[in-house]
């Protein structure tokens, strides 16, 4: 179990320099499957109880919005 000063790694930069309409599409994949695994972190988190995960939720959000 993860303790309460544990955090989730976030490749912010990684993901917000990629642009979706420069990459050929099979190369999207990656991507999407990227963004769909951190979309379920931030699921996961936010139903945790007796941890404080707001900053690495944002992180993640974030890093799914492409900011």
């Amino acid at each position: 179990m993860a303790s309460a000063t544990s955090k989730v790694a976030a490749p912010g930069p990684a993901l917000n320099g990629i642009k979706r309409d420069e990459m050929p599409l099979q190369d999207r994949q990656p991507l999407e499957d990227l963004r769909m695994h951190r979309s379920r972190i931030a699921i996961d988190l936010k139903a945790r109880t007796g941890f404080d995960c707001r900053s690495s939720i944002a992180q993640i959000e974030q890093d799914i919005a492409g900011r």
